[in-house]
C-alpha cells in the first residue's frame, strides 16, 4: 500500500510569534498539532499546488 506522511494540522496562539499549541496544549515544536487531514485509503494525502499567485489544496489519489 502506498503511504504518505503528509498532513494538515492546526495550532493556535495568542501572539503572532507564538508559542503555537494544539487543542491539547502540546507545543508545535514538541510534535503538537491537531490533524485536520492526513488522507485515507483512497486519498493518500493532501498537497498544495501553486499556479502563479494562486495556491490550491489538492488530494493525491491512488
Amino acid at each position: 500500500m502506498l503511504t504518505a506522511h503528509i498532513k494538515i494540522s492546526m495550532v493556535v496562539q495568542k501572539n503572532i510569534t507564538g508559542p503555537f499549541l494544539d487543542k491539547k496544549g502540546v507545543y508545535l515544536r514538541k510534535g503538537g498539532g491537531t490533524v485536520l487531514d492526513s488522507g485515507n485509503n483512497r486519498w493518500v494525502g493532501p498537497g498544495v499546488y501553486k499556479n502563479g499567485s494562486m495556491y490550491y489544496l489538492i488530494r493525491h489519489a491512488i
